[in-house]
């Protein structure tokens, strides 16, 4: 009878824990940016990427002003 007892509760336990082991499902969209996720790969998550930077017209980087 005990051995009925522990076989079943071995068996319960381990599928309690079949079920927290596992591979990490990347999923973008749901609002957390996981491990593999980057801003570019998933904006929606990680934010978006930087804005590339533009030359600065006041400090003479760029292209020439036109004298209208």
């Amino acid at each position: 009878m005990n051995k009925k007892i522990v076989l079943i509760a071995v068996l319960a336990i381990a599928l309690l824990l079949s079920g927290c082991v596992g591979p990490i499902q990347q999923s973008c969209g749901n609002g957390i940016c996981d491990a593999g996720e980057t801003e570019q790969s998933c904006p929606a998550d990680c934010g978006q990427p930087p804005m590339p930077q533009l030359p600065d017209a006041e400090n003479g980087e760029g292209p020439p002003s036109l004298p209208f």
